[in-house]
């Protein structure tokens, strides 16, 4: 169904599709009552996240301030789904008590993030990060699966792209993984993040987009056949920062090029360890 507008850009006449959704309530919202969901939600714990909430707060002006956008969930909890900064603003000035915002009921964690995609993909950029989040709580299969398989590993989704502040065992790599999950499918990929997670436990790992794509390469057309066990003992012979250095990586441009350096290596060395037993 369809509805005519009178009066269209340029002076004619547009049909336009009927307006999806129920009209939302605009309230005055206590700042304690409006909570974050990190299920979907960006990150706010990075540099520019904090200077621009510094800013906000710093330079309040209710004259140009814009509502947030909030759920209302079943229960009558209230999630901000867009909207974060201005509210972690309010409450660093301290002397913020209350905030206006668009309030929507939603069903859950699901619909919000179906609406935090759409409200952000098409004003500002979205970090890879930010949008395999977002799609974990709008329940997309692809990234539910990656993620169980991350965490089955050991390893964590990073929250945010800073790789002077990636913790022991978190992963940035959301691109690679996605692609590497629809080139070598679930048990593949979970087979190489176990040995990534068993092998460099606790560590900082470094160039893992090149670990990873190695250790599916040696897997998947190597013959005769690598034995996981073997490729397991021979990983621990490093740390991934050694088997970036014994590879030159940093040297390399390109993510391709750094799988075919770090798989040739892995595989001398495989060798070498298969002789000495």
């Amino acid at each position: 169904m369809t509805v005519t507008s009178k009066k269209a850009a340029g002076g004619g006449i547009a049909s336009y599709a009927l307006p999806r959704g129920r009209q939302p309530s605009i309230e005055w919202v206590p700042l304690g009552e409006l909570r974050i969901d990190d299920s979907y939600q960006r990150s706010i714990e990075t540099d520019a996240s904090r200077k621009l909430i510094r800013a906000i707060a710093a330079e309040w002006d209710w004259d140009v301030f814009d509502v947030l956008k909030v759920s209302r969930r079943p229960d009558d909890s209230l999630f901000v789904i867009d909207g974060q900064h201005r509210r972690a603003a309010a409450e660093l000035r301290g002397d913020i008590t209350q905030l206006p915002c668009v309030l929507k009921r939603c069903a859950g964690p699901a619909e919000e993030a179906r609406i935090f995609i759409a409200s952000n993909r098409g004003r500002k950029r979205m970090s890879r990060i930010d949008d395999f989040r977002a799609a974990l709580g709008a329940g997309d299969a692809d990234a539910l699966a990656i993620a169980r398989l991350v965490d089955a590993a050991g390893l964590k989704i990073a929250r945010h792209e800073q790789p002077a502040h990636v913790a022991p065992g978190e992963l940035m790599i959301v691109g690679s993984l996605r692609t590497l999950f629809i080139k070598h499918g679930e048990r593949a990929l979970g087979q190489a993040l176990t040995l990534i997670g068993e092998a460099f436990p606790d560590e900082v790992l470094v160039q893992p987009a090149a670990m990873l794509g190695a250790i599916l390469a040696l897997l998947a057309h190597e013959r005769p056949a690598i034995d996981p066990d073997r490729l397991f003992q021979t990983l621990l012979t490093g740390t991934t920062q050694q088997w970036s250095d014994w590879a030159n990586l940093r040297m390399l441009s390109g993510t391709q090029s750094k799988i075919l350096a770090l798989r040739a290596l892995v595989r001398q060395r495989y060798s070498t360890l298969a002789v000495a037993a």
